[in-house]
């Protein structure tokens, strides 16, 4: 199931905004809108609370010497709720793409250790 799961999911959360502004715009208005029918709203929520809950806790069980630093923790939950999954969602579905299309060649970029190597 989890493993389903984790493959829909990229492609999915492309549509949860849409279907909620749609929804919006059809009933006339957020105001309008009934909350408790769309079940998008419930997924979005918890969507974007998991990194919240991600940075409660890792700011919880930071070391003491960090657990001052809050301004972190509180960057990290605003930089992944809004940018770190949606960057994690397109490269799986970058990854869906590539092997919908058979694309399995594997591609080493040169470092710059190996440039270093080979100037000798």
């Amino acid at each position: 199931m989890l493993l389903g799961w984790r493959e829909v999911q990229p492609w999915l959360t492309l549509q949860i905004l849409p279907v909620l502004l749609f929804s919006a715009w059809r009933a006339g208005g957020v105001d309008r809108l009934d909350w408790a029918v769309p079940v998008c709203l419930l997924a979005v929520l918890f969507t974007m609370s998991a990194e919240l809950v991600q940075a409660a806790f890792a700011w919880r069980l930071a070391a003491p010497e960090l657990r001052p630093r809050k301004r972190w923790f509180i960057g990290y939950a605003v930089l992944s709720t809004f940018s770190y999954t949606h960057f994690k969602n397109m490269v799986a579905r970058q990854a869906h793409l590539k092997e919908a299309l058979g694309d399995r060649q594997w591609r080493v970029t040169p470092r710059a250790a190996a440039r270093a190597v080979t100037r000798r």
